[in-house]
């Protein structure tokens, strides 16, 4: 026979906690990894007179999107 759990709570609060703090520890690594790409694509585009020489592909197709996607905006704001 196990005991019943009386405060169903208080289980549920200490492992929510543990939950969050695991959580926030793996978002901060992936926010820093990003923000580190960004600078140092940013660097590299700087210091190559935009020509961003050291670019990965993935993120060289995805401005290329980013920049069909301003064009369409743009040529629909001016219709």
């Amino acid at each position: 026979m196990t005991p019943d759990v009386e405060m169903i709570f208080i289980p549920a609060a200490i492992i929510g906690l543990f939950a969050w703090m695991i959580s926030s520890v793996f978002l901060s690594v992936y926010d820093f990894s990003a923000l580190t790409i960004l600078h140092c694509f940013c660097l590299d585009e700087s210091q190559h007179n935009g020509a961003a020489t050291f670019t990965p592909d993935g993120l060289k197709s995805f401005l290329e999107k980013d920049e069909e996607m301003e064009k369409i905006k743009a040529a629909n704001a001016i219709v």
